[in-house]
């Protein structure tokens, strides 16, 4: 997360320091992007950069957050944790279909997660934490209209659910061409609704 400096910032030098980071990582990489490189392409200085930002990581979860609520759109209620009063797995069907329609739309934020998939460093569990709310706002809603298993500790299942997700990110995203197709989508609430229903 950058420092609460960063926000304070005029909004064009937020948007020049991000729109620079994302270009570097999205041309070489997260290990072959130059924090240094980034700083000067800014026009930073480096103790301005660590004036907002921890270090690399920290810029590149930043720079990957704006990504993700720019490509966010409308998932409709259920993204939200909000019985929309469809049936649910219905809701979750077309929520499975939003998420691919808009990964489809912003190539450039499914190469940005693609880049963090295999970091594994702590400054990323902000974006893990924010899943997992939403995971189990939309659980709760499931398990509210009978929908959704309740013999097992929530946290747990929750844990299950996001295993699965993950599993399935991973597979989406190692295929040459990301798409989302109607039998996808069927095949991942399948796998969901396999996990979770009752």
């Amino acid at each position: 997360m950058p420092r609460p400096r960063f926000h304070k910032l005029d909004p064009d030098l937020q948007a020049r320091i991000l729109d620079t980071a994302e270009r570097a990582f999205l041309d070489r990489g997260f290990h072959e992007a130059s924090q240094n490189g980034i700083i000067a392409d800014t026009g930073l200085s480096k103790g301005s950069f660590y004036y907002y930002f921890d270090d690399k990581v920290d810029l590149y979860v930043t720079t990957l957050q704006r990504a993700m609520a720019r490509a966010a759109g409308d998932f409709g209620p259920l993204w939200d944790g909000v019985d929309d009063g469809r049936e649910f797995w219905e809701q979750v069907h077309d929520l499975v279909l939003a998420l691919g329609a808009a990964a489809m739309a912003h190539p450039e934020v499914v190469a940005l997660a693609k880049i963090g998939m295999g970091l594994g460093h702590p400054a990323l569990s902000p974006l893990i934490d924010a899943g997992r709310a939403r995971t189990t706002a939309i659980v709760e809603v499931g398990q509210a209209r009978g929908a959704v298993r309740t013999d097992l500790p929530t946290d747990l299942l929750v844990d299950v659910l996001m295993g699965v997700g993950e599993a399935l990110d991973r597979a989406a995203l190692s295929r040459p061409e990301l798409s989302m197709e109607e039998a996808d989508a069927a095949m991942f609430v399948d796998l969901f609704r396999r996990v979770a229903q009752p």
